[in-house]
Parts: C-alpha cells; sequence; structure tokens
C-alpha cells in the first residue's frame, strides 16, 4: 500500500506538479516580455517617460493656449497643477513667471522666473523675461546682467536688445542706447516695436526731425498705432511746427480715446494756438467718458475709478454738495447728501482718518456717485483778457533774471472778473476727486479741473513772460483745495522748468494774515534724475540742501490773487494753514507748470565713458 502510494502520488500532487508546470510555463512567458531583463525594463522606463513627457508638454500647451487667449484664472490653475507635479519643469515656472508679469505681480514673478533661469541656465528668453521683472522691480543693473546674458547665448535676441535699450536709456545712457536700437534695426529693420523705441529716444534727446524720421516709417507700417501718432505730433510740437502737431494729437486721440497723455499733447498745441475752447473740450470730454456725468441713483456710474476716499473727501463734496442746492444750482440733491451725511457718521464711529475704497460704507447711492462729474459750469473766455493788463511785465521778469533767489511774488494777477468767475468755477464743479496728501483734495484737467477761462490763464501767462516761459511749453496745472488747519504741502521741487502759483480764496477766509502762503529757501536742485529717486533719496538731497549754513528760508504770506512765479527746482513748500472752517473760505491755490525739469531728466553720460 505504501509503496503503491510513492509510485502513484495522491491526485492532489499530481494537481501541485501540474500546477507547477503551469506556473513555470507563465514565468516562462513573463520572462519573453519587454522589460523582464534589464535592458527590457530601461526600455519600459523610456516609455513610460517619454509618455509622462508627452502629457506634460500637452497640459503646458493647453496651459499656454489659455493664457494667450485671456483666460487667465484657467491658466494659472494649470501651472499650479504643473509646477506641483514637476518642481523642476524650467517651461512651467518660466510661463507661470511670464503670466505673474503680465498681471502686475512682479515679486512672484521675480521668484518663479529665477528659479527657471536656474533649472535652465542656458535659456535665452528665460534670461531675457527674468531680466524684464528685475527691470520692473527697479533692479536695472540686474536686469542689464540678465538681457546681456540672454545675448550672449543668442546675439541677434531682437527682444532682447530691446529691453536693454531701455535700461540704458533708464540710467542715461542715450548714446549706447540708440546704438543698440540700430543695432536690433539692422537685424530687423520693419520691427515696429524698435522703430517706435528709436523714435522716442531721439525725441528724448531732442532731435527731434531725425525722430519724426522714424515716427513716419512706423506709422507706414501702422497707419493707426496710436503712439506712433502721439509721438509724431510731440516731435512737430517741439518743432513749433503748430497746424501738423494738431493734426497728429488729433488722430493719437481718435486712436487712444482714454489716454489722458494724447489729450494733454493735444490741450497743449491748442493752448499755443490760442483755441482755449478746444483745448478745454479735449479734457472735459475724456473726463465725461472716464467718470460719467450727471447725479442719477438709479444707474451705476459710467467707470468704477479712483474709488478712493477718506474722511476730508467726504467732507468736501458734501459741502459742496448742499452749497449746490443752497444756490439753487442743482435739484435733487437731498438723498445723495443724506448719503454724504451718513458717510461721515461712519467714518467717525470708526474713527477713519486714512483713505479706503468708498464701497466699505455700504451706502449704494455713495458708492454710484462718488467722484462722478455731478455739476458743471464752464466760464469762458474773457475777451479782454483774463490777465490783468496794468502788470509791468517786463519789469517782473527782469527782477527775477537779475535776482538770486529765482523766485518773484507780485499782486492782483488776474482781472477782477476773471477772478470772480475762477473762484464759482472752483466752488461749483464737482472735480475735486483726489486725496494724495491727506489733508486737502485736489484736481487737475484730466479730472474735469479744465475750462476755457483756465486754458486762457495757462496761454496768456506764457504770452506776458516771454522771456521766461515763451521757450517753455505749457505742462500742465493743478487746483488744491486745503481742509485741515496745519502745516501745508512739504518741502519739495515742481517737475518742470518754471511755475506760477496763485491763489483764489478770499482774503477774509485767512485767520492769519502774516501766514496761509508759501515757503520757500535759497536753494535749487539740480540733481538730474530726481524724480526718478525714492522718497528718501528725494528727502536725503533736500536735507543736504538744507542743511548748508548759507540756507535761508523766506515767508510769503497769503493774499488773495496773489502770484508766485519761480524757477520750479527752488525748494518750496505751503507755509501754516489757518483759514475759516466754512467751504467758501477753504484755502485754494492753482499751479501751472512750463517746460521740462533739468532736475526731472538724465543727461547722456555715455559719451564720457
Amino acid at each position: 500500500m505504501i509503496e503503491a502510494q510513492h509510485a502513484y502520488p495522491p491526485t492532489v500532487h499530481r494537481r501541485s506538479c501540474v500546477a507547477s508546470a503551469s506556473m513555470a510555463a507563465v514565468a516562462m512567458s513573463r520572462s519573453k516580455r519587454p522589460g523582464s531583463t534589464r535592458a527590457e525594463r530601461r526600455q519600459r522606463d523610456k516609455l513610460a517617460r517619454k509618455q509622462r513627457a508627452k502629457d506634460l508638454s500637452a497640459t503646458l500647451k493647453q496651459a499656454r493656449g489659455l493664457h494667450q487667449s485671456g483666460q487667465l484664472a484657467d491658466a494659472e490653475a494649470l501651472y499650479h497643477t504643473l509646477i506641483a507635479s514637476h518642481p523642476e519643469h524650467a517651461d512651467s515656472r518660466h510661463a507661470f513667471g511670464v503670466l505673474l508679469l503680465q498681471t502686475s505681480r512682479v515679486e512672484a514673478a521675480l521668484s518663479e522666473l529665477a528659479q527657471a533661469a536656474e533649472l535652465a541656465p542656458r535659456q535665452a528668453d528665460i534670461l531675457n523675461n527674468l531680466g524684464e521683472a528685475k527691470r520692473l522691480s527697479g533692479a536695472v543693473q540686474d536686469a542689464e546682467q540678465c538681457y546681456r546674458a540672454a545675448l550672449a547665448l543668442e546675439p541677434g535676441r531682437i527682444d532682447a536688445l530691446c529691453n536693454l535699450s531701455l535700461v540704458l536709456k533708464s540710467t542715461g545712457r542715450l548714446l549706447e542706447s540708440e546704438s543698440t536700437l540700430r543695432d536690433a534695426l539692422r537685424r530687423a529693420p520693419t520691427d515696429l516695436d524698435l522703430l517706435l523705441n528709436l523714435a522716442d529716444l531721439l525725441n528724448t534727446s531732442e532731435r527731434f526731425e531725425d525722430a519724426l524720421d522714424c515716427y513716419d516709417q512706423a506709422i507706414t507700417l501702422r497707419p493707426d498705432h496710436g503712439a506712433g501718432h502721439y509721438g509724431r505730433a510731440y516731435a512737430l510740437y517741439a518743432l513749433s511746427r503748430m497746424e501738423a502737431a494738431e493734426h497728429s494729437a488729433r488722430r493719437a486721440t481718435e486712436l487712444m480715446q482714454d489716454n489722458g497723455l494724447a489729450v494733454e499733447l493735444l490741450a497743449r498745441i491748442l493752448v499755443v494756438r490760442q483755441q482755449y475752447d478746444q483745448a478745454s473740450k479735449s479734457f472735459v470730454d475724456l473726463t465725461e467718458r472716464r467718470y460719467g456725468r450727471g447725479a442719477s441713483l438709479a444707474q451705476p456710474g459710467a467707470a468704477a475709478r479712483l474709488r478712493k476716499t477718506n474722511p476730508i473727501k467726504l467732507r468736501h463734496d458734501y459741502e459742496q454738495l448742499c452749497h449746490l442746492r443752497d444756490i439753487g444750482a442743482e435739484q435733487g440733491l437731498d438723498e445723495l447728501i443724506e448719503c454724504y451725511r451718513q458717510a461721515l457718521v461712519q467714518c467717525a464711529e470708526r474713527h477713519s482718518t486714512v483713505s479706503f475704497d468708498v464701497a466699505e460704507l455700504d451706502i449704494t447711492p455713495l458708492s454710484r456717485c462718488h467722484n462722478r462729474l455731478l455739476h458743471q459750469w464752464y466760464p469762458d473766455t474773457q475777451p479782454q483778457g483774463a490777465i490783468n493788463p496794468a502788470l509791468d511785465f517786463g519789469a517782473i521778469e527782469r527782477q527775477l533774471l537779475e535776482g538770486d533767489e529765482g523766485l518773484i511774488y507780485f499782486d492782483d494777477f488776474l482781472t477782477p472778473e476773471a477772478l470772480a468767475a475762477l473762484q464759482k468755477f472752483a466752488l461749483m464743479n464737482s472735480c475735486w476727486f483726489k486725496t494724495d496728501y491727506g489733508a486737502e483734495v485736489s484736481a487737475s484737467p484730466d479730472t474735469g479741473f479744465c475750462c476755457p477761462l483756465l486754458m486762457q490763464i495757462a496761454g496768456e501767462t506764457r504770452e506776458r513772460f516771454p522771456t521766461l516761459l515763451g521757450r517753455h511749453f505749457f505742462a500742465t496745472l493743478w487746483g488744491l483745495k486745503f481742509y485741515e488747519n496745519r502745516p501745508g504741502l512739504g518741502r519739495h521741487i515742481d517737475d518742470a522748468a518754471m511755475s506760477i502759483n496763485f491763489w483764489v480764496t478770499p482774503d477774509a477766509g485767512n485767520l492769519d494774515p502774516q501766514r496761509g502762503g508759501l515757503l520757500y529757501w535759497n536753494k535749487e536742485v539740480t540733481r538730474a534724475g530726481f524724480f526718478d529717486l525714492s522718497t528718501t533719496e528725494k528727502t536725503s538731497i533736500l536735507d543736504t540742501l538744507l542743511s548748508e549754513p548759507d540756507v535761508e528760508k523766506k515767508i510769503i504770506p497769503y493774499r488773495c490773487n496773489r502770484a508766485m512765479l519761480f524757477r520750479s527746482t527752488v525748494i518750496h513748500g505751503t507755509d501754516d494753514v489757518e483759514f475759516a472752517d466754512d467751504y467758501r473760505h477753504r484755502r485754494m491755490n492753482i499751479t501751472c507748470l512750463y517746460g521740462h525739469s533739468k532736475a526731472g531728466r538724465v543727461d547722456d553720460v555715455s559719451a564720457d565713458e
């Protein structure tokens, strides 16, 4: 029995043997599949890597497609997914960095692009975009290094040459910047951006005829390019070809309807041509497109611009609306006035003194009407002139030119009729949209602080002082209303060649007749590029000048219709303000600027290198 069992193993054993044989067969079969040997496994891994790379490429292509079509949120989400799963993929970080740069998140863009450059240090497009991020962050020297590194890898790279030229221009190396642009144009003679950049550089260098040639080439390539017509208008304006300049400026404003610079240039040209009504209208049309017109509690504003407000701004608007209601200039304001009263109560309850978004007050009618043109009245030009003809303009010019202070003041600047009309305009027009300094509200032509009379004053001032102002263009103007009795604007200079500042509030409002006017020092800022510096650097320069042993501070007391004509680089500031606490007597001044500031321009030093 036992032998029989040995001779014939149990069925289970046979099954076991069969099973073992089957497993062996399977094993033999598997050994023939790819990857069972080391070489085959490597091949299989290689195929898997190719598939992953293909999937990564497809996802990146999808993200870039969303990016290029303007679907930035969806593109950003995909970039995040790619970077999370492939943190060392340089192209994903690069593409995401470009998106961040395009959406003004410069610091975040710097981080992504720097990591991309570290992962792919010999990729010129990454280095070029990293340079752009550094330039926008203010690190121009680092930006220049990036552009040059990109060009070392790809010497003819047009975008890197173009960007390098911008850095060279911003650091005052105008000749080197021009050489770089011309090198790029030899490689790409019909590149529109290169032509426009070269033309702008030539304008900056005051080589206006050469600039015109470049603008004409650019406009031939792209007749509807607004920036080309704008630059051409500026060059023609500088060459005093006013009719042609006006034609180009009007074309620029047609193509760039909401561009304040284009409208401002057209207005300057029209002021020189004494077309004051048209100069004013160009600004008024721009303001109405931007901010909407009329008080409508039922409909949203035309544009959600300048939403910033503070208690000073709200108080001004409340007082102005009450004034308009009380004199019968505007009907149906009671509901809006009540909204402003509630807003002031909320500000007092929250002890708010800083600026905030008006929507935070949760007063819907106020949000809809804030910084809109609720009321406009635009005084016409004065047929007999706006500036007092009895002034001895020649003597004023001689006294300023022969003195060493760079400033002169005189009374009775405007005619009584012009002064009265300007006072009414300032009280009635709802154009005081800005709150830049905290203690006052301000307005400029692009917020509606513009009328034929103001344009006439700007133009006539230039004509009456031909030696001082005749060679300088009218640059801009603004108005300031002070709302707190405290020291006014600190020490500063204006970004122009010449300034005229005049006061229009009746003298009855000034509670201290010996103060409330202008402070100035016998020091001027001559540092090239001053306005490109940080606030700390500017303050340091002013402090150094005002600590010199021969420094003198002088006070010009406030008087209604008193004007100060001075070189814009003279250090000056507003004296202590103590005016009556009522709407009609808030201290108000108007400033007109003429020409370029020497402190605001960077001279070309490349010729000396």
